[in-house]
């Protein structure tokens, strides 16, 4: 098994902390050590280290390098644009497959916090057999709650394959759901929140990008005699710039009909905003989750993230409040998702040094 981490966003709702030139994944949010450590300390439970990629922002490969040490520089590859996680992934495949043609290719990301690693290890080795079956494999995790951010997997029959207990084919995938459809899920058991890990074959991922997208395989086709060479960074612009950017999970998985799951408590949540933040996170000082110098009276179930100068509240509940040193947010909870168009809002009026 090979690994590939996608450690390219810019985190742009975890802003202020997450910026361009220091993103979510190079920020220590859940432990001491940052999300991209953490992430590849999971992964090298099953895939050694000279088999791990990551796939990171041209403007990220020196501080990515410095976190992975572990992982041969050649691996931690530059992305000269956005590629969008369709093209990235069947890169990485393309680039997996000229090392071993046979191999499985895990993908994870950068901004996942996995807190039962065990778990984690034992969907990963039945996912990686369930793979030569199966057209590839989703890790599924088991709902804790009714859940409207996420995305869902609508469990199958199981696969009967001898030693393959605990997979099962994917019925269908489904979008976000309102509160009412999330929680007729959660009591139905057969659908599974989509953290998006999987693991294919890498000659199966890329028969699949020729068969539902060949303007893709094509070009990937052409761009391999480049790659390794120092024409790769090039090759990429001419080949993939072009192109449309999608995410694979339009492009691969709602077209391929030999999909499987692995269902699994991992203890994850994908750290995407300030809310979630909190919500992987026990309270620390009464509800309320505190970083940094901060003094209250009547707050609750706030998130505070402070730098070096005192926050001080008085009367509030569920907000977010970061202080970096040159900008403060504050924002409720429950807008969490909305950072992102504040982001966009700071462009419009040339604030960007504060991006």
């Amino acid at each position: 098994m090979h690994a590939v981490i996608m450690a390219g966003g810019s985190g742009t709702r975890l802003w202020p902390a997450s910026r361009k030139h220091h993103p979510k994944q190079l920020h220590a949010l859940v432990s001491d050590q940052t999300l991209i450590r953490e992430t590849l300390e999971r992964i090298l439970l099953v895939v050694p280290p000279e088999h791990t990629w990551v796939f990171t922002n041209e403007g990220y490969v020196s501080k990515m390098r410095a976190e992975v040490p572990e992982v041969t520089p050649e691996h931690v590859v530059s992305e000269p644009f956005p590629l969008g996680t369709s093209l990235a992934i069947g890169l990485a495949a393309l680039m997996v497959s000229l090392e071993d043609p046979t191999a499985t290719l895990l993908v994870a990301w950068s901004d996942n916090t996995v807190t039962e690693a065990e778990a984690f290890r034992e969907a990963l080795t039945l996912a990686d057999r369930a793979a030569q079956k199966a057209d590839g494999v989703i890790v599924g995790v088991r709902p804790t709650y009714a859940a409207t951010g996420y995305g869902y997997i609508k469990m199958g029959h199981p696969l009967h394959d001898g030693g393959l207990e605990g997979a099962y084919w994917i019925e269908r995938f489904v979008e976000k759901p309102n509160a009412k459809t999330a929680q007729e899920y959660l009591e139905d058991g057969g659908y599974l929140w989509n953290p998006g890990i999987a693991v294919w074959r890498v000659d199966r991922l890329l028969e699949l990008f020729a068969r539902f997208c060949p303007e893709e395989h094509e070009a990937l086709m052409r761009l391999r005699p480049a790659l390794g060479t120092e024409g790769e960074a090039e090759a990429i612009h001419r080949e993939l710039g072009p192109l449309k950017k999608e995410a694979i999970d339009y492009t691969i998985h709602e077209r391929a009909e030999h999909l499987a799951t692995i269902p699994a408590d991992l203890g994850w949540s994908d750290i995407g905003t300030w809310a979630a933040l909190k919500d992987v996170l026990p309270p620390n000082q009464g509800s309320n989750l505190v970083r940094g110098p901060w003094t209250g009276l009547h707050t609750e179930g706030c998130l505070i993230y402070a730098k070096d100068r005192l926050i001080t509240t008085l009367g509030v509940t569920d907000l977010v409040i970061v202080d970096t040193g040159d900008c403060i947010l504050v924002a409720h909870r429950d807008n969490s998702q909305q950072v992102k168009d504040l982001v966009d809002r700071l462009k419009e009026q040339g604030h960007t040094h504060y991006l």
